[in-house]
């Protein structure tokens, strides 16, 4: 019965391990939309600057923490197969010949979320595994997790 009792141990920690693990190579858009859910090929659009507006036809209001954190790193590996380096030239360009807006920077990942929580039509994106997600549920929508 012991060794029943250790392999089920096992087995449970291995799932709760497993399961936490995945969600460290994941972000979480969050948004203030209260919509329907984006498909994948709306956020990208948005979050590449290709499109302006919501699928309700209001402008977007994008926030973005640097290309360097870690959340930024997995929007670009895990949405686009990109480098952040890239998705920041595709911007530059868009930005600089009058095409889109750049998007808002947040600092942290706590910034995002109250940016997104105070602002209209805004999406941000935070890691998967953020402690926030729990904190302020129920305060905006997590539409994706990539």
């Amino acid at each position: 019965m012991k060794i029943f009792s250790y392999i089920l141990l096992i087995f449970c920690t291995y799932d709760t391990v497993a399961r936490e693990s995945a969600l460290d190579n994941k972000v979480a858009i969050i948004s203030s939309i209260d919509t329907a859910p984006l498909n994948a090929q709306q956020i990208r659009n948005l979050f590449s600057l290709k499109k302006k507006l919501l699928p309700n036809n209001l402008r977007a209001e994008l926030i973005r923490l640097p290309l360097d954190h870690h959340a930024s790193k997995l929007l670009c590996q895990n949405l686009y197969q990109l480098y952040p380096y890239q998705i920041q030239r595709q911007w530059d360009r868009r930005i600089f010949s009058g095409k889109a807006i750049a998007p808002k920077q947040a600092i942290t990942e706590s910034e995002v979320v109250q940016m997104v929580r105070t602002r209209k039509n805004s999406l941000g994106y935070i890691s998967a595994n953020s402690p926030l997600l729990i904190e302020y549920k129920g305060q905006f929508n997590v539409i994706a997790v990539y």
